[in-house]
């Protein structure tokens, strides 16, 4: 399922932030925590690799000042499969999903909100997700930082205490 449903939503999101003025070390940051989340079989798997390599190719379209294109989602199919596909799972879904796997408590946070963004408890740890820009915001002190859910996992392993 998530190597039918995550790429394209994954190059949109990347398509979007390379034509919105981005910095670049941000973008890639983005890119190479993606795929650190990836198991090895995925990484393995060629339409996933052929889905990464076309990031990198956008990515350094954009770096070099080129027009970035969207590649259509029909093109990325491989011809001649016909896949009955589940619904794309949005941010929050994986999100979710992840939190579940490691038996953590994914909520949100009645009547908090950051930016018109709403607020979810990942277990100890505050976020928000945008998901436009497909990014996950961790609270961190008096900041709100960019995050992986590997990151999630970690701080919140490693918080002595509860957050509100």
């Amino acid at each position: 399922m998530l190597e039918v449903n995550f790429p394209p939503q994954w190059q949109l999101a990347l398509y979007n932030w390379l034509n919105s003025n981005p910095k670049f070390e941000e973008v890639m940051q983005w890119y190479l925590d993606w795929k650190g989340l990836l198991p090895q079989e995925l990484l393995a798997n060629e339409r996933i690799q052929h889905h990464l390599d076309v990031g990198l190719q956008i990515m350094n379209q954009a770096v070099e000042g080129m027009v970035v294109v969207q590649q259509q989602a029909s093109a990325r199919l491989t011809c001649g499969v016909h896949m009955d596909v589940e619904p794309v799972m949005s941010l929050k879904e994986v999100i979710e999903l992840y939190a579940q796997e490691n038996e953590l408590l994914f909520k949100p946070k009645a009547g908090r909100t950051h930016n018109g963004f709403q607020i979810y408890g990942f277990g100890n740890i505050s976020v928000y997700i945008d998901t436009l820009n497909s990014k996950i915001f961790a609270q961190t002190r008096d900041c709100w930082s960019l995050a992986t859910l590997e990151i999630l996992k970690e701080m919140h392993f490693n918080s002595g205490s509860k957050r509100c």
